[in-house]
């Protein structure tokens, strides 16, 4: 797996960066099989750096779909720990903002559970809609929302009591991926995946304030800490598009290799502009 470090100001590709280290790799005690995927880091990260990830690693030859698992580890990649066991498999963890559960996917289940990372143990499902692939939280954990690819709907979840209170239908050809949160939490970031598009959602009222063109079956999406950029992994399409926030207009299209998945956006690297 590869990463294409992306410069947000000037939106050059500055490098590859052959990813092994994190999960897999000589330095991580986790395993050399391929099947890691879906890092997903505590919120506060600074606070507990928990990593959850998906893994096939205890059953490499197995159809990786189903094989696939949950795992917990340390930031610097020790502690592995297998939490889940679903003969379904699980996928696409997020951490809540304390640190304390992990919510996962259950692609197959149609819902969401939550497992204690301390403890292992469930402390919670709850029902979603068609094939859930990402969940975000909003209001410090008290409100999270959920896509459902089959559906073409985005569920929104009451967090503290632990259902289902409503679900968005996308527009028309959605087929709901991704998620990102603005800053300041006022809004969502829905990629559509096949749809081609990207909505913005209002937390207020969980509707949906529009929805504009981006490349080929956004995947993953992000956004700047300061809110003012997004960004989709176009995946079929090969690159990432670039949308202005306050226009939700696409302003430049970035090659960024084969099938991008994923969109992480962190800090400046030290000594470079």
């Amino acid at each position: 797996m590869s990463i294409r470090q992306i410069h947000v100001t000037s939106h050059a590709v500055r490098k590859t960066i052959i990813v092994l280290t994190l999960i897999g790799g000589a330095g991580v005690a986790v395993s050399s099989a391929p099947q890691h995927s879906s890092p997903a880091l505590n919120p506060n990260f600074e606070l507990d750096s928990t990593v959850a990830f998906v893994s096939g690693r205890d059953d490499p030859a197995a159809n990786p779909l189903l094989s696939a698992e949950i795992y917990l580890m340390n930031g610097d990649g020790t502690n592995p720990r297998r939490i889940t066991s679903n003969a379904d498999g699980d996928g696409f963890p997020a951490l809540s903002p304390d640190g304390k559960t992990v919510w996962v996917t259950g692609e197959t289940d149609h819902n969401i559970t939550g497992i204690g990372t301390q403890s292992g143990k469930v402390v919670g499902t709850i029902e979603v809609g068609q094939r859930p692939r990402s969940i975000r939280f909003v209001q410090n954990g008290a409100k999270a929302y959920v896509t459902n690819e089959v559906a073409g709907t985005v569920t929104v979840v009451d967090m503290n009591a632990q259902k289902s209170v409503k679900s968005i239908t996308m527009p028309q050809g959605s087929k709901p991926m991704g998620l990102a949160v603005a800053p300041d939490g006022q809004k969502v970031y829905v990629s559509n995946g096949r749809g081609g598009t990207l909505s913005v959602l209002d937390v207020a009222t969980d509707s949906i304030l529009s929805t504009t063109k981006v490349g080929t079956r956004p995947w993953g999406v992000g956004v700047t800490k300061d809110g003012k950029k997004l960004y989709t992994a176009n995946g079929p399409g090969n690159d990432v598009s670039v949308i202005d926030a306050s226009t939700m207009q696409v302003v430049k299209t970035i090659p960024a290799g084969s099938v991008p998945w994923g969109i992480a956006i962190g800090p400046a690297v030290k000594g470079q502009p």
